[in-house]
């Protein structure tokens, strides 16, 4: 009675050996969605020399970036970098976005006053 004892405690062993219990592989994560990264940029300031590095996250690159809206005159966005630069010249109220477009073609904007 012994031996068939035996023989079933080395064959579970040697199965458990074989293949060791590690749990699978946890899934890649789900890709991000795109978003804006930066926050919020300072104002301009009429005649002076302005930059705002616009930064996104997620999607698929290259990004694109654009603005809409009523931009400072002066100002102007960089398409493949996301820098807002100029020397805004009128003072006055603007309200625009900045707006990304990855290579998927999903859009992200970010409110800028």
């Amino acid at each position: 009675m012994r031996q068939p004892v035996q023989f079933f405690a080395i064959a579970a062993l040697a199965f458990m050996l074989a293949c060791p219990n590690k749990p699978p592989a946890p899934p890649p994560p789900p890709p991000t969605g795109l978003q804006i990264t930066t926050a919020h940029c300072t104002a301009p300031v009429v005649n002076k020399a302005y930059q705002c590095q616009f930064q996104a996250s997620g999607g698929t690159q290259p990004y694109h970036w654009s603005t809409t809206g009523n931009v400072p005159l002066g100002l102007s966005i960089n398409a493949d970098t996301g820098l807002l630069s100029g020397i805004p010249s009128k003072y006055g109220r603007f309200q625009y976005q900045v707006v990304v477009t990855d290579a998927s073609g999903a859009h992200a904007a970010l409110a800028q006053f």
